[in-house]
């Protein structure tokens, strides 16, 4: 048998004399495949084609190859001519454009053999492509020293649409090579390219052998270090670009580094770990939901039929268990929980609530079983106001989503970005999250400029994720480059919740985000640094305190030296390990403590350090916030607003007990006095007033990131009818831009019983760093009648506790 030329790239002396040595009778011994997973046969494998698999075995290092069934859509069959021992998959090189994947191999063990001479590795595999597209497969190997150099390549060719005739076909290509003295590694890249908009190189039945013998790796399941928590909260958030460069066909801004998410990247990020390498699995969005409920897509895609959102169409059911079908199993409870909700196991659209804002109805149990569905699926309020009022009604898994203006999807980033620094600091005060081991994954479903994305070259679908964990478990202000996508999420879910059945081989193959969690570090040296978690800490503003840490080494000859991230404002650490001072401003953080020796070896904890308020909330000193200035009408008209500018028409002060108006037992109620008056919009069919008020004095709290605020206001109306109004609270950055806004909605007839009323309303959240200012804008609208009945009272912001 003739084999083909190898492709052997060394100086031109070593070329020679690896390409003359004869093959030593000493060496014929055929080794096994040294290719994990060289078949695809490890695999949940895709049969639809367009969404990512994981891929056992392999590392990722671009595009996202993928596993694909035979028969799946429009790739090869069964009958396609190809391997003779060809089983249920193959490799392909996915949607995204050029795609390559890797695995590197220990041949130490031949270590002697190689050096000696003589020794040769074999590469074969069957290569193919899809009709008369060009797109291809090639394999290169690397051979590489004890270091990691690389001592020279070699490599099959792709097959091309002429050599397969323009036909849909594997054909079967090997090289031989002689290994150079000195090999102790072989890296084995398998490159896919892309001419069209779905990449169809194709491999299937990878092998590299050595013609000596040598230890063959065992394929095993990627190890977890992921710690044991009591709770772990997912948010998916939907249809955003990780950053402003990561997808370079839609133009799209991206979270991260985008100024219009101000709490994402000044709150949420330097509490947390950032995923830099995260990947979605495939458009449009529900597949996505499902890799990490389910651990599977089910083929589905924006491609597939039925489409890729079709979770009420019964032929869309779950096949497998998924996440909640093994909590169940070991006694955990869950919830999944969706703001604009209305009812309990809502399967209905309506407004901004989307019935697939979340994805445990895919599972069969949840079709099947309407109390089990009710209550496993219910409105976000039940979430935050009752649920995380203590540990125990906190379920262990909670899936948290906004509606789809929130989400991003319908509003855009600093609407998404809004929601949740008005959502999450919720969470960070419920006992779930101060008193107990709670970990927090924010993700997004896919990528895309508030739209889902596409596929082709430049798609990346790369999107933002941030894990954050209470008590100092999650390391603060990191950044993990480290490839994941949603079958890393499902897996890390598993990890952290004590579960060890998986719910396909996506999951039981991915490999969890370890690297985010604090523990034990060590340095170049061998030297292992512990430090020990101090665990969570109290203080109160304007009161000195005090902490010692301490760290062992495995050196104990080794002194060690500690910093410090997170301190809270007015706190600092010495070399020594001494954290002093006396904080000055209330809120919460995540401090990371390292010790380092002399060596460079390392090691770090985290806790979590909650500064309480001395018992003074600094209250914003808006003019006439509650119509007490001046005088007031009985409606129509003539008492303009006093204190605010009046940006639209021109909104009114009327008198309580005015005609047709509240008396005061409608307005404010204890501990609120209602006063004398109120605001109305006037005789117009709408109106609008504003003012903005300076709070560059609480500027050092403000640069904490941790200030909470507390916007509130009684709002009401006239009887049946429509007439509202609604407040917004814009906070600004010296130069007038917006970091974000809180909101009081209108109050609607059926919230006040079709009764003439004002009802208080309130929104909570944080501070957005770099706030110097706030701006309140009242808006008045009426929807019949002659004057606009939407009444306005006691507007208060807070900030502090």
């Amino acid at each position: 048998m003739r084999r083909s030329a190898p492709l052997l790239c060394t100086a031109a002396a070593v070329v020679a004399a690896l390409l003359g040595a004869p093959q030593s009778a000493g060496a014929a011994t055929q080794s096994a495949n040294l290719l994990l997973n060289g078949s695809a046969e490890t695999s949940q494998c895709s049969p639809g084609g367009w969404e990512e698999t994981t891929v056992p075995g392999w590392q990722l290092t671009s595009g996202d190859p993928v596993i694909n069934c035979y028969n799946s859509t429009n790739g090869a069959n069964t009958t396609t001519p190809g391997s003779p021992t060809k089983g249920k998959a193959y490799f392909q090189g996915g949607s995204r454009g050029s795609s390559e994947m890797t695995q590197t191999t220990d041949v130490s063990s031949a270590a002697s053999a190689i050096d000696a001479g003589g020794v040769h590795a074999t590469v074969s595999g069957w290569l193919g492509g899809v009709g008369s597209y060009n797109d291809a497969a090639a394999v290169t190997v690397t051979f590489r020293g004890a270091s990691g150099n690389s001592l020279g390549t070699a490599g099959i060719a792709p097959v091309l649409a002429a050599a397969r005739g323009n036909t849909t076909e594997f054909l079967q290509r090997s090289t031989t090579a002689a290994l150079p003295a000195g090999t102790r590694s072989i890296t084995t890249a398998v490159d896919f390219t892309m001419t069209g908009t779905q990449n169809d190189g194709m491999a299937d039945d990878l092998s590299l052998t050595l013609d000596t013998p040598v230890t063959a790796p065992t394929l095993t399941v990627p190890a977890s270090t992921v710690p044991g928590y009591d709770h772990v909260f997912f948010v998916m958030m939907e249809n955003n670009n990780y950053s402003a460069t990561s997808n370079t066909v839609d133009g799209g801004a991206g979270v991260i580094g985008n100024s219009a998410a101000p709490y994402i990247n000044n709150t949420m990020v330097p509490m947390g770990s950032l995923l830099t390498n995260y990947h979605a699995g495939t458009h449009n969005s529900d597949p996505n939901y499902e890799q990490i409920a389910f651990g599977n897509s089910y083929g589905r895609s924006a491609h597939s039929t039925p489409g890729s959102n079709c979770i009420t169409d019964p032929t869309c059911t779950a096949t497998n268990n998924g996440l909640g079908d093994n909590l169940d199993a070991v006694g955990k409870s869950w919830k999944e929980y969706v703001q604009s909700q209305t009812s309990n196991c809502q399967t209905t659209t309506s407004g901004e609530y989307e019935n697939d804002d979340a994805p445990f109805y895919y599972a069969a149990k949840m079709k099947n079983d309407n109390a089990y569905c009710q209550a496993h699926w219910q409105p976000l309020p039940q979430l935050l106001n009752t649920d995380l009022k203590s540990t125990a009604t906190t379920p262990a898994f909670v899936w948290a989503d906004a509606d789809s203006c929130n989400d991003m999807e319908d509003c855009g980033i600093a609407a998404g970005d809004t929601w949740l620094s008005q959502t999450l600091p919720t969470l960070f005060n419920s006992p779930a999250w101060t008193q107990q081991k709670s970990l927090l994954i924010v993700s997004w479903d896919e990528d895309g400029s508030n739209a889902p994305g596409g596929f082709g070259p430049g798609q990346t679908n790369q999107v933002p994720t941030i894990v954050i964990g209470s008590q100092g478990t999650v390391k603060a202000g990191y950044q993990d480059n480290n490839r994941y996508d949603h079958y890393s999420t499902a897996r890390t879910i598993e990890g952290a919740l004590g579960l060890t059945a998986t719910m396909t081989n996506n999951d039981k193959w991915a490999t969890p985000y370890n690297e985010v969690f604090t523990g034990t570090q060590t340095g170049g040296t061998g030297n292992t640094v512990s430090v020990a978690d101090p665990g969570a800490q109290n203080a109160t503003a304007g009161t000195a305190t005090s902490l010692q840490l301490s760290a062992t080494d495995s050196d104990p000859s080794q002194s060690l030296s500690y910093s410090a991230t997170g301190l809270p404002a007015g706190l600092s650490v010495s070399s020594s390990g001494l954290i002093s001072g006396t904080p000055t401003t209330a809120g919460s953080s995540t401090v990371t403590v390292t010790a380092t020796d002399s060596t460079g070896a390392t090691g770090s904890a985290s806790f979590g350090y909650t500064v309480s308020s001395s018992g003074t909330a600094y209250t914003l000193p808006i003019a006439n916030p509650g119509a007490e200035t001046g005088s007031c009408g009985t409606g129509g008209g003539g008492y303009p607003a006093q204190g605010w500018t009046a940006t639209s028409n021109q909104p009114q002060q009327v008198c309580y007990g005015a005609p047709s108006y509240p008396t005061t037992a409608q307005g404010p109620q204890a501990p609120a006095t209602p006063g004398n008056a109120f605001f109305d919009g006037g005789p117009y069919a709408s109106s609008q007033m504003t003012q903005t008020v300076d709070v560059s004095s609480q500027a050092d709290q403000i640069a904490t990131g941790t200030l909470p605020y507390d916007l509130s206001g009684w709002i009401g109306g006239y009887s049946t009818q429509g007439d509202n109004v609604g407040v917004v609270a814009t906070f600004q950055d010296a130069n007038g831009n917006s970091l974000g806004t809180a909101t009081l909605n209108p109050v609607t007839p059926a919230q006040r019983g079709n009764q003439t009323e004002l009802l208080q309303e309130q929104a909570t959240g944080t501070v957005p760093t770099g706030t110097t200012a706030v701006t309140f804008t009242a808006n008045f609208t009426r929807q019949a009648g002659t004057d606009d009945d939407g009444y306005l009272d006691d507007l208060s912001m807070t900030f502090g506790s």
